[in-house]
C-alpha cells in the first residue's frame, strides 16, 4: 500500500523514529529489571524469554482461528507477565542462599 502526500511524510518520520525508540525502551527495561533483581544476567534471561511467549500466543490464536481482539491482547500481556515472573522464580537461575 502506497501512501501519498502528508500521510507518506508522516509514515516516513514514524518509521525513522521507531528503531531508536525501541532501543531506548529495551535499554530502560533492562535497567529497571537489573535494579529490581540486582543482577546483570537475570534481566537478559527474562527479556529473551518474552518474544517466544508472544509468538506462541499468536500461533495459538492462529491455530484455533480466534480473532486478535482486545481480550486476546490482554491475555497476551498477562501471559508475558506470568512468563517473566516464572523466569524470576526458576530455581536454576537463583544463586544458592538467595531468598526467592
Amino acid at each position: 500500500m502506497q501512501l501519498s502526500g502528508h500521510c507518506a511524510a508522516f509514515q516516513n518520520i514514524a518509521v525513522q523514529r521507531t528503531a531508536p525508540d525501541s532501543g531506548r525502551t529495551s535499554h530502560r527495561v533492562y535497567i529497571v529489571l537489573g535494579v529490581l533483581y540486582e543482577s546483570y544476567i537475570h534481566p537478559i534471561t527474562i527479556i529473551s524469554s518474552l518474544p517466544s511467549a508472544g509468538v506462541g500466543a499468536l500461533l495459538a490464536l492462529l491455530i484455533t482461528r480466534v480473532e486478535f481482539s482486545v481480550i486476546a491482547l490482554i491475555g497476551i500481556i498477562l501471559l508475558i507477565g506470568i512468563v517473566a515472573e516464572e523466569c524470576h522464580h526458576d530455581d536454576r537461575l537463583c544463586p544458592p542462599g538467595r531468598a526467592q
